[in-house]
């Protein structure tokens, strides 16, 4: 009887330590800045099929230096370019349930980073008048993105204290330390009205980029008090 008492004893302050360290206060806020994109990253191939595999080779190779020498022109630095991707493959197609084969297909992918894009219409019109088989869409970027991530952040973090400040106060509990701070999984760059406008004007059209929000969501716990 004295052991069940004395377990007692020493597990109901335990209990009440448990209980009172539940006690907490969760916020959740999203804080973001923006900013227009200062450089865009831009892919495009070069395809050709036929029986001469060689001398597609050379076709695709020629077409290749016309895209990097357009590429220069505009600044872009060799770093900034990658055209090592290269296949050729054997190509088929279906006809009246029969695979006929079609010869072979030469193919080479390049991708650019130019980092001023006032030169971006200059750049676009260069490579429209080369036999580039695909031209994807640019994909803007920011070379500051680490900087302005840690000032949507900031943003995020401000927000979420103010609201569980005013949880508290309505609640009448006391906001006490922070217990736990974590990021959410959905910051990201999320386009703004004006994305990228194409206007008409010579000798090369004139591009504007619209800005850029910059987003940081965040989750605070607080320990809290009566």
């Amino acid at each position: 009887m004295r052991t069940l008492t004395l377990l007692l004893a020493l597990c109901f302050p335990l209990a009440t330590q448990a209980e009172h360290a539940t006690r907490f206060l969760e916020a959740g806020a999203t804080g973001w800045v923006e900013a227009a994109p200062d450089m865009l990253s831009l892919d495009l191939s070069l395809q050709a099929t036929g029986d001469d595999v060689d001398k597609l080779q050379r076709g695709i190779e020629r077409t290749a230096q016309q895209v990097l020498t357009a590429a220069r022109e505009q600044g872009v630095a060799e770093a900034d370019i990658n055209s090592s991707r290269a296949s050729v493959r054997p190509e088929y197609a279906w006809q009246d349930g029969k695979r006929l084969y079609r010869g072979q297909t030469v193919q080479r992918s390049i991708s650019i980073v130019l980092r001023d894009l006032e030169r971006y219409g200059p750049l676009l019109q260069a490579l429209s008048r080369l036999d580039i088989y695909e031209l994807g869409e640019p994909r803007l970027g920011h070379s500051r993105l680490e900087a302005l991530q840690l000032d949507a952040m900031v943003q995020a973090l401000a927000s979420a204290r103010t609201k569980a400040e005013r949880m508290a106060d309505t609640l009448g509990v006391t906001l006490g330390e922070v217990i736990s701070a974590q990021e959410q999984l959905d910051n990201g760059v999320s386009p703004m009205a004006g994305r990228m406008l194409a206007m008409e004007s010579a000798p090369a059209p004139s591009i504007q980029f619209g800005k850029q929000r910059i987003s940081a969501a965040v989750v605070l716990r607080y320990s809290i008090t009566d």
